[in-house]
């Protein structure tokens, strides 16, 4: 998918393939290098990844890494299990970007363009030894710092005193070298606050350029089998994360293969009695197929200035290519803070979407009626109920660290207005995607409100969000309300 609009404030997207619910964008190794360097002048600051197989099936059953992954800047395929899939589903990537690869080079570039790297992550002999061999190899890098955080838990950190010292650093580049989850669940949540212009996850990278480990020969890298010989090498660890991502691939794999038929296509619901205004949303609608060979034929919004409503009732047939143009749709609603959503899907769409879990990162409407409600709602940012002693506040979208002080504002301030609150229901009907730092500002307003003998109860979260309150073991600070028949 060729992302461009007529929005010169838009940036245009690489194409994107969707592969076992993750967006890799189709970018050679030299290509991925370029995106570095733009990213490192500041033309599209942010995080990159480098993706395997073992991210995607980490993502595939933790839905806050899967967001995490879904809207990273740029998304390399680590990966050539990952590069033969691609062709299988009909949308061949070009190479691996390899993460071990690009560090090295993307090394080079900050030498020759002068820019500061930090390193965070791995340990503290790694790092020195690191430091060591660069200063030999590229006298010319600068490294504005180095450290190695503390065993345990990302939340036991001192994570302020280290984004701090980052900041102070004046880093251009921040490479952290944590392992999958950790170092994509910190970057998400701290990166943007330390003022580097490109974060990137680099796993074992830096075992490499110290001499810690030893990367395959030429030839097992280039036909694919380098997981082989890392498992050789350390079987104890990674033989059993081998054979899980076997099965993973295999199976996931099968079902988004078995979801690339015709099929029947659902007739389009009646038009609405209740109807949009024209001028105020960007309605679109696709039919037919919906593939790699005919993306550039479907129809995209004009810009992003509106909200976005994409009809698909009509579609009989969705690959991996056009499931990558609704990704980059989804991906540009949310760097222009718009509402994006798709109505009436037809089932060949929601059976694509659902096999790879991609249905939990979209919003899925059957009407324009829905649409209209929608976007009404997130008009509401907070409603009184009629007794004094409960007050709601209605959330949605996107609750992470790019709207936090935002939360933290609007809890603040309800607080403060509503003295006489000792039930605050927080309803996330809505809400698409929450993090911890979300998760935070909750915790701080149950916090003032059990100093009330009161308490903050979540409504109508989706399945995403409460498994994560559930995976923090925070279900009774923060626990589910049911319906209770209140008036609200």
């Amino acid at each position: 998918m060729n992302a461009e609009t007529t929005d010169n404030n838009t940036e245009q997207e690489p194409p994107i393939a969707v592969l076992l619910g993750l967006p890799f964008h189709d970018l050679t190794n030299d290509e991925a290098l370029e995106e570095c360097r733009r990213a490192l002048k500041g033309e599209i600051p942010g995080y990159f990844v480098t993706a395997n197989v073992d991210f995607a099936a980490q993502a595939y059953g933790d839905p806050n890494l899967r967001t995490i992954l879904f809207y990273a800047r740029r998304v390399f395929c680590d990966g050539m299990p990952l590069i033969w899939i691609s062709k299988i589903l009909g949308h061949p990537l070009r190479e691996r970007v390899a993460g071990s690869d690009i560090t090295p080079k993307l090394l080079e570039e900050c030498a020759k363009l002068g820019k500061r790297v930090y390193l965070f992550g791995s340990d503290e002999s790694t790092l020195e030894r690191v430091v060591q061999v660069l200063g030999e190899r590229m006298p010319k890098l600068e490294i504005a710092g180095y450290e190695s955080p503390p065993m345990g838990q990302i939340q036991s950190w001192r994570n302020s005193d280290i984004v701090e010292r980052v900041r102070n650093s004046r880093t251009d580049l921040l490479l952290v070298a944590l392992g999958c989850p950790k170092q994509e669940n910190w970057i998400y949540q701290y990166a943007h606050e330390t003022g580097a212009q490109l974060s990137i996850g680099i796993g074992a990278s830096l075992d490499f350029i110290a001499g810690k480990q030893t990367r395959a020969p030429a030839w097992m890298q280039k036909t694919g089998m380098e997981w082989f010989w890392r498992m050789a090498t350390n079987p104890k660890r990674l033989f059993g994360r081998y054979a899980r991502d076997f099965i993973f691939l295999a199976l996931v794999t099968f079902k988004q293969r078995m979801t690339l038929r015709r099929r029947a296509v659902r007739p389009a619901e009646a038009a609405s009695e209740q109807g949009l205004d024209e001028q105020a949303i960007c309605k679109l609608s696709w039919s037919g197929s919906a593939e790699r060979a005919n993306i550039d034929t479907l129809a995209k919004p004009p810009d992003w200035s509106r909200p976005v409503l994409l009809d698909l009732s009509a579609v009989d047939f969705i690959d991996s290519g056009g499931m990558g143009a609704l990704a980059g749709m989804a991906r540009q609603a949310r760097e222009n803070e718009q509402v994006f959503a798709l109505c009436a899907p037809s089932d060949i769409v929601r059976g694509a979407l659902k096999a790879i879990r991609m249905d939990t990162l979209l919003v899925m409407l059957e009407s324009e009626a829905d649409f209209a409600a929608l976007i009404a709602e997130r008009q509401t940012v907070s409603q009184p109920n009629d007794d004094p002693s409960i007050v709601k506040i209605i959330l949605s979208g996107y609750q992470d660290a790019s709207n936090e002080d935002q939360l933290k504002a609007l809890l603040a301030v309800t607080l403060a207005v509503h003295k006489d609150c000792r039930t605050l229901v927080i309803d996330c009907a809505e809400v698409t995607f929450m993090d911890s730092r979300a998760i935070c500002a909750l915790l701080s307003a149950a916090r003032k409100l059990n100093e009330r003998q009161g308490r903050v109860e979540l409504q109508g979260m989706k399945p995403q969000v409460r498994e994560l309150i559930r995976m923090l073991r925070l279900d009774t600070v923060l626990p589910d309300r049911k319906q209770k028949g209140e008036g609200h």
